[in-house]
């Protein structure tokens, strides 16, 4: 289990702002916890986004999703943006291909990435097989650590 502070994290995004896709991923475990953060904006998601789509009709989930993560990653004024717990992002219901928005989202400011789940063979993988939030997103251009 790799320890991450907040000196890392700065260091991380020095070196993705010169890019043009500033998209980071960082392997946690799930009971990990971040340091806290004095100059990286953090937003977790799955309870904001929660309370917002509580009220939406299921139907427009996924434009309202898309919509708070483009805001709350552009609305910061920090240069970098640590991005966790969204799993609710990876809900068929939503029809959002979340790391596409993710890498658009990169080329304005450094996003990082927390995963909780396995990594193989240059994929993410997200839930069971055969489950229907199953996802195995490929790691094409991605600075990952591990």
């Amino acid at each position: 289990m790799i320890t991450i502070s907040e000196e890392i994290l700065l260091e991380l995004a020095e070196q993705l702002s010169s890019k043009y896709e500033k998209l980071a991923i960082i392997k946690m475990e799930r009971n990990q916890n971040i340091p806290k953060l004095s100059q990286l904006a953090y937003l977790s998601v799955n309870l904001p986004l929660s309370k917002i789509l509580i009220n939406i009709n299921r139907r427009s989930w996924g434009s309202y999703s898309s919509e708070f993560i483009t805001d709350a990653v552009q609305g910061v004024n920090n240069y970098a943006i640590l991005i966790d717990y969204f799993e609710l992002l990876m809900s068929p219901d939503l029809s959002l291909d979340i790391f596409d928005l993710f890498k658009q989202l990169s080329k304005n400011k450094v996003v990082i990435i927390i995963w909780r789940y396995p990594i193989e063979d240059n994929y993410l993988i997200y839930g069971k097989l055969g489950h229907s939030e199953y996802k195995k997103i490929e790691l094409a251009d991605v600075t990952v650590i591990q």
